[in-house]
């Protein structure tokens, strides 16, 4: 009997076992927070060429930062993060796997967007693992039924392309 490991899951567990990522942090002019996720542990000239990119921004050397910012869902990698982490892997820099900016939480910038952005009480090495528990796969055997108990709000042409390919997929 073979068991079914849904991709999340999957993910995780070849990021836990596998790769040993690193997050290096910079620091823009403005005071906001880049964080870079690598794949592997960068060389110096990787961090310097990624400097001159990111100009104007100073290097922290601290592996956990400490305070009150405010930036994307761990979970989730924002837009931009995808686009800027595909371009950099393009121009040479395919140890990079996701980059990030956060905001840090002051009197002027006390509000920000919960359903955007998530407040964190520290950047540190564990800034984009995912805590949430992973959701088990269900089976549908009624979209129509899933549609309105979930409220998807599915329309006519959509539950019939589903429902065809459901068909073809088996």
């Amino acid at each position: 009997m073979s068991k079914r490991i849904n991709f999340a899951q999957n993910k995780l567990f070849l990021s836990k076992l596998y790769i040993d990522p690193m997050i290096s942090f910079y620091k823009s002019i403005n005071g906001s927070i880049i964080a870079v996720e690598w794949k592997k542990e960068p060389n110096q000239q990787k961090i310097k060429n990624l400097k001159e990119i990111f100009n104007p921004v100073e290097e922290l050397k601290e592996k956990t930062l400490f305070g009150e910012y405010f930036g994307p869902f761990n979970e989730t990698p924002s837009p931009a993060s995808t686009l800027l982490s595909a371009l950099l892997n393009r121009i040479g820099f395919p140890e990079i796997e996701r980059v990030e900016e956060y905001l840090p939480l002051s009197k002027e910038r006390e509000l920000f967007d919960p359903l955007l952005h998530k407040k964190e009480k520290q950047l540190g090495q564990a800034l984009f693992s995912s805590t949430l528990p992973v959701a088990p796969i269900i089976e549908i055997t009624n979209i129509e039924e899933y549609n309105k108990s979930e409220g998807l709000a599915l329309n006519s042409t959509e539950l019939e392309y589903l429902k065809s390919l459901s068909k073809k997929i088996g």
